[in-house]
This record gives C-alpha cells, sequence and structure tokens, in this order.
C-alpha cells in the first residue's frame, strides 16, 4: 500500500511541478494566460512540494503512521533542500508575475522550477553531474511547456479561428525544434542513470522510462499532425480541423498521464538499480 501511495504523490508532485512550468512558459512566449493561472499554479506548486516532503518522510519511516512526526525531516531535509528552496522561489516567481511583468516573471518562474529538478534525484549520483543536471532542468522545462499546451491550445466553443491559428503556431515554433531535443536528452538521461542501453530493457526501472519515451514519441507524432494538417486546414475547414485538434489533444491528455505515472512508480518504487 506504500508503494501506491508513493507513486500517486509522487505523480502529484510531477503535475504540480509541471503545470507551474508550463504556466510561466506559455506567459513567457505571449500565451494568453490569465493572472489567477499564474497564482493558483503557484499555490499547486507548494502543495506539490509539501506532498513530496510528507511522501519522503513516509518512505524513511516506512508507513504513513507517523508520517507527519516533525523530528524525521531532519532527515529529509538535506536531500531536498536546494530543489525545495527552488520550487519555493519559483512559486514566488509566478505570484509576482500576476502582479507585474508577466513575460518576464512567468519566465523566470519557470526556469528556477525546472532548475530544481536538476538539483535532486538520481542525476546527483553521476559523474559529470553538472551536465546531467541542465539537461534535467531543460527536459523538465520544456516537458512543462508540452503538458499545458491542451489547456491553452484547446479550442472553446465560439473561439476564433484565427485566433487559435496564431496560438498553435506559436506553440509549433517553438515545440517543432524543442519537443525532439526534449525526448533526445530523456534517452540521454535514461541511459546515464540505467548505466547502460541494456539495463533499460533489463530492469523495471529501465522500462518504465522506455515506456515514459514511447509514449512521448507518440504525442510528437501527434504534435506533427497538428502542425502538418490542423494548422493549415484551420482557415479552409474550421469546424473540421477543431474537430481534429480536440481529439488530438485529448490523446495527448491520456498519453501525459501515463508519461507521468510510468516515472513516478520508476523513481518512488524502483529505482535504477
Amino acid at each position: 500500500m506504500l508503494d501506491v501511495f508513493a507513486i500517486l504523490l509522487k505523480a502529484a508532485f510531477y503535475a504540480g511541478s509541471l503545470t507551474a512550468v508550463g504556466v510561466g512558459v506559455h506567459t513567457a512566449i505571449g500565451m494568453p494566460i490569465k493572472s489567477l493561472w499564474l497564482r493558483v499554479a503557484a499555490h499547486g506548486l507548494v502543495l506539490a512540494l509539501a506532498l513530496r516532503l510528507l511522501s519522503l518522510n513516509a518512505e524513511i519511516i516506512g508507513g504513513w503512521g507517523q508520517v507527519m512526526d516533525v523530528s524525521m525531516f531532519s532527515w529529509v531535509w538535506p536531500s531536498v533542500r536546494a530543489q525545495a528552496v527552488a520550487l519555493g522561489l519559483g512559486a514566488v516567481l509566478l505570484v509576482a508575475a500576476s502582479v507585474s511583468r508577466p513575460r518576464v516573471l512567468a519566465g523566470l518562474g519557470a526556469i528556477v522550477t525546472a532548475a530544481g529538478f536538476g538539483l535532486a534525484g538520481h542525476t546527483q549520483a553521476l559523474e559529470g553531474s553538472s551536465l546531467a543536471s541542465f539537461a534535467v532542468a531543460f527536459h523538465v522545462l520544456v516537458a512543462g511547456f508540452w503538458v499545458l499546451a491542451p489547456v491553452v491550445l484547446w479550442p472553446r466553443s465560439g473561439a476564433d479561428v484565427r485566433a487559435l491559428a496564431v496560438r498553435l503556431d506559436r506553440f509549433s515554433r517553438l515545440a517543432v525544434w524543442t519537443v525532439p531535443m526534449m525526448v533526445a536528452l530523456g534517452l540521454w538521461l535514461s541511459v546515464q542513470i540505467s548505466g547502460s542501453i541494456a539495463s533499460l530493457f533489463q530492469t523495471a526501472y529501465g522500462r518504465l522510462l522506455l515506456l515514459k519515451l514511447g509514449v512521448a514519441s507518440v504525442a510528437l507524432g501527434i504534435g506533427a499532425f497538428n502542425k502538418l494538417y490542423v494548422t493549415t486546414k484551420l482557415t479552409v475547414d474550421g469546424a473540421g480541423a477543431i474537430r481534429h485538434l480536440r481529439w488530438a489533444l485529448l490523446a495527448d491528455v491520456v498519453l501525459f498521464s501515463i508519461a507521468i505515472a510510468a516515472i513516478a512508480a520508476a523513481t518512488s518504487v524502483f529505482g535504477p538499480h
């Protein structure tokens, strides 16, 4: 039962963090993000961090009976101090962005939050961990941008087709080179953490990482379909293009959920060795 809760809490941590990163990135590139979204994302990030700390406390204790035992946090805190500070600062920047200079402050909030993921976790044990930490930060930054796309790009009833086309084009221009880089870095990091390509196929941890990468590849194909078909068809057959876009974005939601669940299971239960 502890494993199930650990996976759920880790998935919630990833989902909350990626949402915050995504809101920050989309605001920074000029997408129509409301100030309320920035504040909600910031609070969600703080909640996600709190759940993460509780989960780590439960792992050390070996159960949930004394998960609120404050004395145990002295064991948990040193391993996540840098990450917690980064995520906390990211939340502050997102709140500040809801008040003033949204594009600059939200972008900084997204970068700082993503950088926090490079300051903890399995990459810290690798040789040349600085490079791996940078790769993790970039991976998370792009993942957040990608994961929030179904929300930002969702065509609401009565939506302005031309405005939607502009949003799709703006997203595609950035996604066309950042998302493939994210997938490539994800593969490289998976090999580095697992120790070898063979280990990816021989361990549960490696197979879950491969599942995540496979799901990301399918989502990448859906993104290519959106760029090549939906975007060009919006001005010709708006209703048909919107219908296809909705199905594509729903598929992305399912795929992203699978990817988050896979990486949550890999990092909270199995481990690389």
